[in-house]
């Protein structure tokens, strides 16, 4: 996939993903939980937990480096 830059926060990277098979195109919502505290960890599990069956999202990944 390729990756381009949409939009940067304090904790919070979006960017357009382009599949390069398909050309099919994702935002993705990249979060440096290394800058969070554990309440800060959490509040980013509760705002999953909320947006993703709002925003009709079809695909969730989860890494943890």
């Amino acid at each position: 996939m390729s990756l381009f830059f949409l939009f940067r926060g304090a904790f919070s990277v979006v960017r357009r993903c382009v599949q390069k098979s398909t050309g099919l195109e994702f935002a993705a919502k990249i979060i440096n939980t290394k800058k969070l505290s554990a309440r800060g960890k959490n509040n980013v599990l509760d705002f999953v937990v909320i947006i993703v069956p709002l925003s009709g999202c079809q695909a969730l990944l989860r890494h943890d480096i």
